[in-house]
C-alpha cells in the first residue's frame, strides 16, 4: 500500500478517560501511513501516553459555527435529501414525524460539525483515508462530506451502541439508511453485529475484523492452598452494566473472595455504598479510573482469578480481551456478541438475566475447580491467540483497507 495520510476520528483519544483501547491499534496504523491525525471530539488534558512520532492530535473548535440561517442555505439540498432519503427508506419512518424536532436538531449538529470539517481544509487532501473509530457523529458529518464529493474514502468502525438500536437511547438512528449510502466500509467488530446489520441494511459494505491485544504474558496463578479467590471486573457505573447484580451474587458466594473494581465516572460513590452494605469492607477495592496501563500491570503482577462482566449490552469488550490475554479464565452474560468471547474455552458464559443465587453458586464452583487448573487457562491463552490477537488481527485490518477501498 502506497504510505498516505490517515485523519482518525475518535471520542476522546488519545486523552485520558476515552478510548484507552486504541493504544495498541493506533501503533499499528502509524506504521502504515506517513501521517496520521487524531481529531478527539472531547479534549481533555493527559493523554494516556507517548504516540508514534507521526501522530499528530488536532481539533476543529477553532473553525467558527455559522448562523443557522447560513447554515440551512449553505446545506439546503443535503437536508432535503437527507430527509427525504432517509424517510422514504426508514422502517422508523413514523418516528421521522413523532420525533421531527430530535431528528432536525440531530442534523443540524451533524451539518455544524460537517461545516467545521470543510473549513478546516483536511478535505484537501485527495489521497487521504477517513476513519471513524465509532458510527457516530464523526462518521455521520463525514458521510455528509463524501456525498457532497469532498472526501473519496470513509470508513467507521461499529461496535456497540453506535450501531445497535437496543442500545441506542432512542431505539433508532435518524438518517443512518443515508448514512450507510456514503460510507466505503462498516467494519464490524463482532459477527453478532455484522449479521444484526447486514438483516437492518442489506446494502451496506460490511467487513468483519475483531480488535486485538498484544501478548504480555501470563498472569501469576495461586496455590490452590489460597482459600481467598481473587475477582476482578472493569467498567463504568452506566445502569447498563449491571454492578449492582454483580454484588448481589458476590454477596452469595460460597467461597471466599478479593473483588477489585477497575473504572470510574458518574455513579461510583453510591456503587460503593452499596457495596458496603452488601459485602464486607474487606471483600473488595474500586480502583477508579486509572490509565490502561495500570489495569495491565495489575494482571502482569496479580493473581486473578475471575474476571467478570455482568452487562446487558455489550459488543465484545476489550476488558474481557486483556483479560483472556493473560489467561485469565472470564464470566459474562450471554448477550450481543458475548458468545464469541465468553465460552466453554475462556470461561463461564451466564444467562442474559442471571438468577442471583444460581449465579453464584456456578460462579463458586468454577472458581473451586477451574480457575486455577494450568491447563484451563492455557486454553483461555491460547483462545485469545486464534481470536484476539493484535499481531494478527491489526495487520489484517490494514490489508481490507489495502483490499477493500484504497
Amino acid at each position: 500500500m502506497n504510505k498516505k495520510t490517515l485523519f482518525l476520528f475518535t471520542e476522546q483519544f488519545p486523552y485520558i478517560g476515552g478510548e484507552a483501547f486504541l493504544e495498541t491499534e493506533i501503533r499499528y496504523l502509524a506504521s502504515r501511513f506517513d501521517n496520521v491525525f487524531v481529531f478527539p471530539a472531547i479534549i481533555g488534558e493527559h493523554y494516556y501516553g507517548l504516540l508514534p512520532d507521526n501522530v499528530s492530535v488536532k481539533q476543529l473548535d477553532e473553525f467558527p459555527q455559522p448562523r443557522l440561517r447560513k447554515l440551512i442555505f449553505r446545506y439546503f439540498g443535503n437536508i432535503i435529501y437527507y430527509f427525504g432519503i432517509g424517510f422514504l427508506t426508514s422502517k422508523n419512518r413514523s418516528k421521522y414525524i413523532s420525533q421531527f424536532f430530535f431528528s432536525w436538531n440531530f442534523l443540524m449538529g451533524i451539518l455544524k460539525r460537517t461545516h467545521q470539517i470543510e473549513q478546516s481544509g483536511i478535505i484537501q487532501n485527495q489521497e487521504a483515508v477517513f476513519y471513524t473509530y465509532w458510527f457516530s457523529e464523526w462518521a455521520s458529518s463525514l458521510a455528509v462530506c463524501k456525498k457532497r464529493n469532498k472526501i473519496e474514502r470513509l470508513i467507521t468502525r461499529a461496535h456497540g451502541y453506535d450501531y445497535d438500536e437496543l442500545q441506542n437511547g432512542r431505539g433508532w438512528f435518524p438518517f443512518r439508511e443515508v448514512e450507510i449510502k456514503n460510507v466505503d466500509k462498516v467494519v464490524q467488530i463482532s459477527s453478532y453485529g455484522l449479521n444484526k446489520m447486514k438483516m437492518q441494511y442489506p446494502k451496506a459494505h460490511l467487513l468483519l475484523n475483531r480488535l486485538g491485544i498484544e501478548d504480555q504474558g501470563f498472569g501469576p496463578v495461586l496455590p490452590l492452598a489460597d482459600a481467598v479467590f481473587r475477582i476482578v471486573s472493569c467498567s463504568s457505573f452506566v445502569a447498563l452494566k449491571r454492578i449492582p447484580l454483580l454484588i448481589d451474587v458476590l454477596s452469595e458466594l460460597k467461597v471466599e473472595f478479593y473483588w477489585v473494581h477497575f473504572g470510574g465516572g458518574e455513579g461510583m460513590e453510591a456503587m460503593q455504598a452499596y457495596a458496603h452494605s452488601k459485602l464486607k469492607p474487606t471483600d473488595f477495592t474500586f480502583k477508579g479510573q486509572v490509565a490502561n496501563s495500570e489495569v495491565i500491570a495489575y494482571y502482569k503482577n496479580n493473581p486473578v482469578d475471575l474476571f467478570v462482566n455482568m452487562s446487558e449490552l455489550e459488543g465484545i469488550p476489550v476488558s474481557l480481551m486483556e483479560a483472556i490475554s493473560f489467561g485469565i479464565p472470564i464470566a459474562g452474560c450471554n448477550v450481543c456478541g458475548m458468545p464469541e468471547i465468553v465460552t466453554s474455552a475462556t470461561g463461564l458464559l451466564l444467562d442474559k438475566s442471571p438468577d442471583v443465587g444460581k449465579t453464584a453458586v456456578m460462579i463458586s464452583a468454577f472458581l473451586q475447580k477451574k480457575s486455577r487448573d494450568l491447563e484451563t487457562r492455557k486454553g483461555v491463552k491460547a483462545f485469545w491467540k486464534n481470536h484476539f490477537n493484535a499481531k494478527e488481527n491489526y495487520p489484517r485490518f490494514l490489508e481490507m483497507l489495502e483490499n477493500e477501498c484504497l
